[in-house]
């Protein structure tokens, strides 16, 4: 990960974010906006991602433990997560796995991985696509793959690959209609 590609990512995570909550996405509601406790968890979640990227561990293991102690949301930093990634209740989360571009998650979500370290540098977790919205409670474990515009039910427990535009809830996660493509937005993101 590049610096240019750092700031990208911490810009377009507070522009989605903003844009989710119906704020101004001008420059100075922009600019506020990366102030706001949601903006400076991911941030710091981003720092953590970068510095492991650059082989800096103690770098990297800092800014993981200090959004931990601050905002109790633990995001690994191997973790790889797209832009646009919005976060509505940060307390109790836990993600070690890689998602794709505007995910949305509401609160108190599990992305597992099993433990192992690979080559790769991460804990061979779930794979999410892109446009992912994970309800309040929702979790994926084990290494399974969520295709792009997936909903996740509140309190569902996804242990198996779920397919493009679905939507699935219960525990375990059953599909229990198609998506149609709707990102986390209301549209194709």
């Amino acid at each position: 990960m590049s610096l240019k590609q750092l700031i990208t990512y911490i810009l377009e995570d507070n522009r989605r974010r903003r844009v989710y909550m119906r704020k101004s996405v001008s420059f100075l509601g922009l600019f506020s906006g990366l102030f706001s406790h949601i903006s400076v968890a991911t941030g710091i979640y981003r720092l953590s991602h970068y510095f492991f990227t650059k082989r800096l561990g103690l770098v990297s293991k800092f800014f993981y433990v200090l959004n931990i102690t601050l905002f109790g949301l633990d995001i690994s930093p191997m973790s790889e997560i797209g832009p646009g990634f919005v976060i509505c209740h940060l307390t109790g989360n836990i993600i070690h796995g890689k998602i794709g571009r505007n995910a949305l998650l509401y609160g108190q979500n599990v992305l597992g991985g099993d433990g192992y370290d690979s080559k790769t540098g991460w804990y061979g977790g779930p794979t999410a696509g892109d446009n992912l919205v994970m309800y309040i409670g929702s979790k994926i474990l084990a290494p399974v793959k969520v295709g792009d515009n997936v909903v996740i039910g509140a309190a569902s427990l996804a242990l198996d690959d779920i397919p493009d535009n679905k939507v699935v809830v219960g525990s375990p996660a059953k599909i229990i209609k198609d998506n149609n493509g709707q990102g986390p937005f209301g549209h194709n993101s």
